[in-house]
């Protein structure tokens, strides 16, 4: 059953809800270019992170929680976000149309997928470059890593399979 609801002030376009190691709630708001902060206890709103990009539609955030990534569908961008100092600390282009991300279990890789070719772009974490593309069988759309961060599983919408990646 639905124990509250959580005003947002206009139309956000909200998605993919993460809870930090703050324990705050982290969502992106694809139409103000942002993520925005609530407090799950009060169910307030306590800040409005900027991603530097339109369309930040899936969130990752380090488990640390001092780092966040966006994947910025239209733009085909991750916008990497330094969540200590609230501030973009790059924008990546991946391709012309990027969908979905996942971090790596050691937070050292972050994952998204092209939407024109299939591919799957790696970024490193501490350079905030894409240093690998992985050639899939089709193109994909989400991406997990396995909880020994031993493979990364990613669904291939366009072929309905999933692909095991090794060293994820």
């Amino acid at each position: 059953r639905r124990v509250a609801t959580i005003d947002l002030g206009q139309g956000e376009r909200p998605h993919c809800p993460v809870f930090g190691a703050d324990g705050r709630l982290y969502v992106t708001t694809e139409v103000s270019n942002s993520i925005t902060v609530i407090d799950p206890r009060t169910r307030a709103i306590v800040e409005k992170i900027p991603t530097g990009q339109p369309e930040s539609h899936m969130l990752a955030l380090t488990r640390d929680g001092k780092r966040a990534y966006t994947s910025n569908v239209g733009p085909g961008t991750v916008s990497a976000i330094d969540l200590v100092n609230r501030k973009v600390t790059a924008v990546i282009k991946v391709a012309a149309k990027a969908q979905r991300i996942s971090l790596s279990v050691d937070d050292r890789r972050v994952f998204t997928a092209d939407q024109g070719e299939p591919r799957l772009a790696v970024i490193d974490t501490a350079t905030n470059t894409v240093t690998q593309w992985v050639a899939l069988p089709g193109i994909a759309y989400g991406t997990a890593p396995t909880p020994d961060g031993r493979w990364l599983l990613v669904t291939l919408i366009s072929v309905n399979k999933v692909a095991v990646v090794d060293g994820a």
